[in-house]
C-alpha cells in the first residue's frame, strides 16, 4: 500500500511539474506578447510624434513663406511676387516650404547644441531659405 501511495504521489508531482512547465511557457508567451504590444505602441507613438513634428515644421515653413510674400514683397518693397522677376524667387520659396521639414530632419543633430534664441531667430529662417539646397545635397550624397 505504501508503494502505491508513493507512486500516486510521484504521479501528482510529475503532473504538477508538467503543469508548472506549461504555466511557465504560457507566462513566457504572455510576456512576449506584452512586449510586442508595447513595441507596437512605441512604434505607433513614434510615428504619431513624427507626423506632429512634420506638421509643426510645415506650419513654420508656411509662416516663413507668408512673411516673405505679404510682409517683405508687398509691404516693404511694394512689388507683386507673381510678376516675372520675382516669380522665380516665389517658386523657390514654395519649394522651400515643401523641403523645409526634410532639411530640418537632416540637420537636426547638428543644431542640438545651439542656444534657443539663436536657434529660433537665426538658424530656423536660414535653414528654411537654404532647405532646397540641403535636400538636394543629401539626395545627391545618397545616390553616390
Amino acid at each position: 500500500m505504501t508503494c502505491f501511495i508513493r507512486k500516486e504521489e510521484r504521479d501528482k508531482i510529475e503532473k504538477g511539474r508538467e503543469i508548472g512547465e506549461e504555466g511557465g511557457r504560457k507566462e513566457g508567451r504572455n510576456s512576449e506578447q506584452k512586449e510586442e504590444k508595447l513595441s507596437k505602441k512605441r512604434i505607433i507613438g513614434r510615428g504619431l510624434w513624427d507626423i506632429f513634428i512634420y506638421a509643426c515644421l510645415c506650419i513654420i515653413g508656411i509662416f516663413f513663406y507668408s512673411v516673405y510674400y505679404y510682409l517683405f514683397m508687398e509691404r516693404l518693397l511694394g512689388k507683386d511676387p507673381s510678376q516675372i522677376p520675382y516669380l522665380i524667387l516665389t517658386v523657390y520659396m514654395i519649394v522651400a516650404v515643401i523641403s523645409f521639414p526634410q532639411a530640418y530632419k537632416f540637420v537636426e543633430e547638428k543644431l542640438d547644441d545651439l542656444e534657443y534664441n539663436l536657434f529660433s531667430k537665426v538658424v530656423l529662417p536660414v535653414v528654411y531659405i537654404i532647405s532646397p539646397i540641403i535636400v538636394a545635397h543629401y539626395i545627391i550624397k545618397k545616390k553616390n
